[in-house]
């Protein structure tokens, strides 16, 4: 059973304040991104580079013309690829820590619009639940403790990232929330679930 919400209505206020952190996040993203692509591109280099050497080892052992020469240029230009994968790991690092504020800024005012989305859920597990409880108000307390309850919470009004998570893991959050800054602004799709039959034990009272 797959379960969606749209995005609940946005004030101009809130508006105003979405677009301008989905405006930062792809400034963020673009910058991380580049300097992100150069170490992937230069690790690319070191293997190719590695590869190679394996080749001229083999060969220099076997006492091939000019293979000890090309040996020595390609440590050489191995070791400069050290270097240069060195200064662009810094410089991903030196990302890190702005692009987790901007998402953590972003999500904290997604969280605050989404808590109607989170109440919308309760409501349509409790509306379900309530023939089964005293009155609705259980039920809503009771639904709860659903596992798409527990998704919403987890994905939709949160980010789960770090300062101190990996770069990728970063890139990867910052554009789950750009994603979620995006729907608000549009009135789209906000949050899907892909659960199962039943998400919550049914425990009917009895009139006793």
């Amino acid at each position: 059973m797959i379960i969606t919400l749209e995005a609940p209505k946005v004030s101009a206020a809130d508006t105003k304040l979405l677009t301008g952190h989905g405006a930062a996040i792809e400034g963020a993203i673009a910058e991380v991104e580049g300097d992100y692509a150069k170490v992937k591109k230069l690790r690319a280099k070191e293997k190719e580079l590695e590869r190679e050497a394996l080749t001229l080892y083999r060969d220099a052992a076997n006492f091939q013309r000019d293979a000890e020469l090309n040996l020595l240029l390609n440590q050489k230009t191995l070791a400069r690829v050290h270097d240069a994968i060195a200064q662009a790991e810094a410089a991903c690092h030196d990302d890190k820590v702005p692009l987790y504020n901007i998402i953590d800024r972003a999500q904290e005012l997604v969280s605050k619009i989404c808590q109607a989305t989170l109440n919308q859920l309760l409501d349509q597990i409790a509306t379900v639940l309530s023939p089964y409880y005293r009155s609705f108000d259980e039920a809503r307390y009771i639904a709860r403790n659903a596992i798409a309850v527990n998704d919403l919470v987890t994905t939709l009004l949160n980010h789960r990232t770090n300062a101190g998570d990996s770069i990728e893991r970063l890139i990867e959050a910052a554009r789950e929330t750009l994603r979620k800054v995006e729907a608000l602004l549009t009135g789209g799709e906000i949050w899907r679930y892909e659960g199962g039959e039943s998400e919550v034990a049914l425990e009917p009272h009895s009139a006793a």
